[in-house]
């Protein structure tokens, strides 16, 4: 699958409550469906998410997590209908943060609240995963706040072998993607 295939990507899954979510590429006019995604996050998800209080996100966060290349920077989203419109309800994405020796990428991941425990990060961790390794990516590596057992149980059952390390309040994780 090349960049262009990767930022087309769009495909329906059903959530463990039955509702249905379409995950797909993020596109460059996301940007008003992420703020609303984050707006639709607790206090404590914001603050789990980004590691410190995040009311909005700003225009240059806003381009940064919007305007991908689809090869060192990949992005999804979860959309729901609600009312006969769609509506970001979850995010993730990776980016490469070393090539040499190994390709290294970062993971991170957002869901808004009513739609947590619902198998999305879940589901957007393995796409995340299936693009990564076919971009010849070899490892991941995730930095996650000790209180956030929900994104550590979805990292703990993604069937990939991995190394943690604690750095002060916060887990780091190494996944090996072969």
């Amino acid at each position: 699958m090349d960049a262009d295939d990767r930022a087309h990507f769009q495909q329906e899954e059903t959530l463990r409550d039955g509702r249905k979510v379409v995950l797909r590429a993020i596109r460059a006019d996301d940007k008003e469906g992420l703020q609303e995604g984050l707006s639709r996050m607790s206090e404590k998800s914001r603050y789990t998410r980004f590691f410190g209080p995040k009311l909005k996100l700003s225009d240059k966060e806003l381009r940064r997590f919007t305007e991908l290349d689809y090869e060192n920077h990949v992005g999804l989203v979860a959309e729901v209908i609600e009312d006969g419109e769609p509506h970001t309800v979850a995010g993730a994405r990776y980016i490469v943060i070393e090539q040499s020796p190994r390709i290294v990428a970062e993971v991170a991941f957002g869901v808004a609240d009513d739609f947590q425990r619902q198998g999305i990060a879940s589901m957007m961790m393995r796409r995340l995963i299936a693009l990564a390794r076919d971009e010849g990516i070899d490892e991941f590596q995730a930095l996650v706040l000790n209180q956030n057992t929900d994104m550590l149980h979805v990292f703990a059952h993604c069937g990939l072998p991995q190394s943690t390390s604690r750095e002060g309040a916060a887990i780091a994780l190494r996944f090996d993607l072969h």
